[in-house]
């Protein structure tokens, strides 16, 4: 597979048939119609990111962000007249069977569904170097609905390496997170669209059909890969384009789609928004970074913090800076850029701040800020450095692997919960398994606010708190460190990233 390339939050799982050799005594089931749709015309390569001055474009003031529609919801209203969808009618939620999926425990809210996301994340993190941007939201999500059709070691190997229990209902869950997602106000634009894209000759069980359905609200538009797989591919691209705000063009790059696919899954997410308290430009000085191995000049940003708590540790502290995303603290779409900067002077070794920022890496758990507790001061003064980071697509599968998502990539792959046929089908090649993950993501961060986006691609195919004295806290990061966005009602970080070289 060549390398996919996007600038927005996007996640994009591609399959294609494939001969698993199944093992599973599992009933047959019942196929559903789907009508043809006529469709319009490495290891993360963190050091490849690059760093800028220029301010986000969430600092144009053409147009003012509008309250976010989801367009799974309301299917994207530049989608929905090009890419007619299936209609289903999904009285309830129809879970993975036991056969597929044994020891299921009971539901899980979505605060721990986004604990469990946030420790996949920092997992994640912990495999890249240097300057990262990532959506361990994104990747989630266009994994989810691949899960949803796996079944035995398969199955359970994909929930260890995403830190997701083995519970029922676990794509609720995480639709729950997104309706927290997209409770904002019209000072913040978050847009997520998740879609299938079957060959038309592939007849997908209603059982997974409606499990996706309910899950991610999905659209279905059923494409001829057979007949002209790059017409497909621009199909698929464009929508992607339109959702993103044109953030993630030609994801999915020439070749990439062959006639041999018959399913793709797309989750696309798009994130804008202004601070609740800018930074006021002139207060934008041209200052040192010191990263790990020289000192570097940039534009830091400084202001007053409104929020007077820090949360602190031995080694780090955490500062929130709140999004004007919504009227109250700890409501559901209150958005804030979560700020983890380890504890150093400026007599540090230059050449030690990368160990301690791996040292503060591992400490940190899924719930971000249970290993330090906050204190308040009258004033704390932040200073952060504008940036923008725009890595190349990377291949993550072999990060998958290293978490232990083996046996999805193997000719022994258990997706017998997606194709709808038998155990033991006259032709094996009716099965699935994944052939590669790819991942991009894209953050600017100036006075005004933040844009953020990523992208994730799942290919597949044929298989051969305590309060101290008050006083005031100087919150400098003008080292290197760790961010996220953080939806404060569930805790889930959409993004996350390092900061080290500018």
């Amino acid at each position: 597979m060549k390398p996919f390339t996007t600038f927005a939050v996007i996640a994009v799982s591609l399959l294609a048939i494939t001969s698993c050799k199944p093992k599973l005594d599992v009933p047959t089931q019942n196929p559903t119609v789907q009508d043809d749709a006529s469709t319009p015309n490495s290891q993360l390569n963190a050091n490849a990111s690059t760093a800028s001055e220029s301010q986000a474009q969430v600092d144009e003031p053409q147009q003012e962000p509008s309250v976010a529609q989801n367009p799974s919801d309301e299917m994207n209203a530049q989608a929905k007249e090009a890419l007619p969808s299936e209609s289903m009618e999904i009285k309830e939620y129809v879970d993975i069977a036991d056969w597929c999926r044994p020891g299921m425990t009971e539901p899980i809210t979505a605060q721990e569904w986004a604990k469990a996301n946030n420790a996949f994340g920092l997992k994640f993190l912990r495999e890249t170097t240097g300057n990262t941007v990532f959506s361990p939201y994104s990747i989630e999500r266009a994994l989810g609905m691949t899960l949803d059709g796996a079944c035995g070691t398969t199955a359970s190997e994909m929930l260890a390496a995403l830190e997701m229990p083995n519970a029922k209902r676990l794509s609720l869950a995480g639709r729950d997170v997104d309706d927290a997602m997209k409770s904002v106000n019209k000072n913040t634009m978050l847009e997520i669209d998740n879609a299938l894209w079957p060959d038309k000759s592939l007849t997908l069980p209603k059982d997974f059909l409606a499990r996706i359905s309910t899950g991610y609200r999905n659209k279905t538009v059923v494409l001829d890969y057979r007949a002209n797989p790059e017409k497909a591919r621009v199909t698929i691209n464009d929508d992607i384009a339109k959702t993103t705000h044109d953030k993630i063009t030609d994801l999915i790059p020439p070749g990439s789609i062959s006639n041999n696919t018959r399913l793709v899954l797309t989750n696309a997410v798009y994130f804008k928004s202004k601070w609740k308290h800018p930074f006021d430009k002139n207060d934008t000085q041209t200052e040192k970074f010191y990263n790990s191995t020289k000192q570097i000049k940039t534009k830091i940003m400084h202001q007053t913090g409104e929020e007077s708590r820090v949360c602190l540790a031995k080694d780090y502290a955490i500062y929130d800076l709140p999004f004007k995303s919504s009227a109250e603290k700890g409501k559901k779409g209150a958005y804030v850029m979560r700020i983890v900067l380890p504890t150093i002077n400026k007599s540090h070794p230059m050449n030690e701040r990368m160990t301690l920022l791996e040292s503060v890496e591992k400490q940190l758990s899924g719930d971000i800020v249970s290993n330090c507790h906050y204190e308040a001061f009258d004033h704390v003064y932040v200073a952060m450095p504008k940036f923008k980071l725009t890595p190349d697509a990377i291949f993550i599968a072999k990060i998958l692997q290293s978490m232990g998502m083996r046996k999805a990539y193997s000719e022994d792959a258990e997706f017998y919960a997606m194709p709808n046929k038998t155990p033991q089908p006259s032709d094996p090649s009716s099965y699935l398994k994944i052939d590669d993950v790819l991942h991009k993501a894209f953050i600017e961060i100036d006075e005004k606010g933040a844009e953020a986006a990523a992208a994730t691609a799942v290919s597949m195919g044929p298989k051969a708190a305590a309060i101290k004295e008050y006083k005031d806290y100087y919150f400098t990061a003008d080292h290197p460190f760790i961010y996220m966005i953080i939806e404060q009602s569930t805790g889930a970080a959409i993004f996350m990233g390092r900061v080290t070289d500018l």
